[in-house]
């Protein structure tokens, strides 16, 4: 059953005018099975994923399976941090965080992008995603010297205001937790009518392939034929939101 869509169909119906989503799957390099699932899905109801890919967790036979998706159009591919490890001694878990200065991250940085451009070229396009969605202006500092064009995070971000970064978060996290538990699916689809409804064009739905069991892989598919469908709704990548 897909009551639990209701909030978002009412939502849509009363939309006047289209409304973008974009799925943003992050962590790829860990369980493959789970993640050639999540895209074998979506690839079925042509609705468009971004995923995040973990540099140094790449080989050649993932590489050519990414791209192998990829060159459908549908799958969109990006760097996700670099070792996707966590460097603070204290705190919130970080990747790029405060205890590390610009020249260290853009070296990590640079790293990660030569080894994803080297094994999915040509589909790798100009977008960070940082671990656990944090990073610092340093961070910023470092993807602009690159050649980053998109920083995606979480909507709860307070956005740099780089000119040359566009920012495009993620605005509901499909694992979300409320006093420490997880949402239920009603919630979920709660969160995103919401979104509808505010006019925050578009909806970015976080989605984590690695702790995506077959009960919430059937949820997602409710979704991925809502976007897909319905006449209102509007599938689109990162990338071409961050225009």
């Amino acid at each position: 059953m897909s009551d639990w869509l209701d909030p978002v169909r009412w939502a849509l119906d009363a939309a006047r005018a289209p409304i973008s989503f974009f799925f943003r799957d992050d962590d790829a390099g860990w369980d493959d099975d789970a993640l050639w699932s999540l895209l074998d899905c979506s690839l079925a109801r042509e609705v468009h994923v971004d995923v995040a890919v973990i540099p140094i967790e790449l080989d050649a036979t993932r590489a050519t399976a990414l791209c192998d998706r990829a060159a459908t159009g549908l799958v969109h591919l990006h760097q996700h941090g670099f070792r996707h490890v966590d460097h603070e001694r204290g705190g919130r878990k970080c990747e790029f965080g405060p205890s590390r200065n610009h020249d260290q991250q853009l070296a990590d940085i640079a790293q990660g992008r030569a080894l994803i451009a080297g094994q999915l070229h040509p589909y790798v396009e100009p977008i960070f995603t940082p671990p656990w969605n944090r990073c610092t202006e340093q961070t910023t500092a470092a993807l602009v010297n690159l050649g980053f064009q998109v920083l995606s995070r979480d909507r709860s971000a307070e956005p740099f205001g780089v000119a040359e970064l566009a920012e495009v978060p993620v605005t509901v996290d499909w694992f979300a937790k409320t006093k420490g538990a997880p949402c239920t699916r009603a919630h979920v689809g709660t969160l995103i009518a919401q979104q509808i409804v505010d006019g925050a064009a578009p909806v970015g739905v976080m989605l984590h392939h690695a702790i995506t069991n077959p009960e919430h892989l059937a949820l997602i598919d409710q979704l991925f034929t809502l976007v897909a469908q319905h006449q209102s709704a509007v599938s689109t990548s990162i990338y071409n939101s961050s225009f």
